[in-house]
């Protein structure tokens, strides 16, 4: 039950950070080009392998707590629902370059954002891991 119970708060979390994104005012200069969506969904490839490349690599993390994070948060955080949903509406619309465009940035820099994600958990991992040692060093002598 605790596991359910973690995973709803993340999604509800992840859900109220989502709506807070989409109701910024953007900018009037993308037009129809769906920026929201796009923000969310690149920032949760980030979030989503920080998250698992940290709790599955570097850390043992409660496997509960991981679930709350991944699959509630970013589960709700992130929406390839809305994504397909936009991109067909650019389709319809006969804006195939924004469509081509948004298609494109979304796997190419989603693929980006998760090396980041990835990168930057064994970054973080690398200086917090040097630490003991230089100082083990250093106790030594």
């Amino acid at each position: 039950m605790k596991r359910y119970l973690l995973i709803g708060c993340g999604g509800f979390l992840g859900a109220f950070c989502r709506g807070a994104v989409k109701s910024l005012d953007w900018p009037a200069t993308f037009g129809s080009f769906p920026l929201a969506t796009l923000l969310i969904n690149l920032s949760g490839s980030f979030i989503l392998a920080f998250i698992l490349t940290v709790t599955l690599e570097l850390w043992q993390a409660d496997p509960d707590f991981r679930n709350a994070l991944t699959v509630g948060f970013c589960g709700s955080f992130t929406t390839f629902s809305t994504f397909t949903k936009e991109l067909f509406h650019l389709l319809s619309l006969g804006k195939l370059v924004q469509a081509g465009l948004y298609l494109g940035l979304s796997i190419a820099i989603g693929l980006l954002m998760s090396l980041a994600g990835i990168y930057l958990a064994n970054l973080l991992a690398e200086r917090h891991v040097e630490k003991p040692r230089m100082l083990e060093k250093e106790a030594k002598e």
